[in-house]
């Protein structure tokens, strides 16, 4: 959606139901610094995840670290709309400092020509991530998997195994 446009207050109810029914939620969130207020309005709801968290101020950051949300972040999304300046000066590098809880997402593939691979490529080259590193991050974002805990055992157990059969440089 168009985060300059429409208002979190007309789907806030929708989303409080939807987390009551035990459904995941997850939400574009401070996505554009034209409605900071929002940002805690969408903190209030306590979403499983959030994507993008690209304008917060220091107290709604240590809110949402206090919380452990899991942020999805979209590097190139990010860099092509100018939320941030370079994929260097990304959020993600003080996050991941933080060890908070990440995922690397592509948003709109189509839009964006990007891939997720290139999202991790992306990462890798800003922020000097080693291959471990890389691989840390995507066996942790099964964690964030809107899936049961059977499901997300199965996966990390079958990444487990993928990891397994490569040769990685370490």
């Amino acid at each position: 959606g168009n985060p300059y446009q429409g208002s979190f207050d007309t789907f806030e109810p929708l989303l409080r139901s939807a987390k009551r029914e035990g459904l995941f939620v997850s939400l574009h969130f401070a996505e554009a610094s034209t409605k900071p207020e929002e940002v805690d309005l969408m903190l209030d709801l306590e979403p499983h995840r959030v994507g993008h968290a690209c304008y917060m101020t220091a107290k709604q950051e240590e809110r949402l670290q206090h919380l452990g949300i899991p942020i999805e972040l979209c590097l190139t999304s990010n860099i092509l709309t100018n939320s941030v300046p370079s994929a260097a000066e990304h959020h993600f590098g003080r996050w991941w400092r933080r060890n908070h809880p990440l995922t690397l997402c592509c948003d709109d593939s189509g839009v964006f020509s990007t891939s997720l691979t290139q999202e991790y490529i992306l990462a890798y080259e800003a922020f000097g991530l080693s291959c471990e590193e890389l691989r840390d991050l995507a066996f942790r974002s099964i964690g964030q998997a809107f899936v049961m805990a059977e499901e997300q055992k199965d996966l990390r157990n079958r990444f487990q195994a993928a990891v397994r059969s490569l040769t990685i440089p370490q």
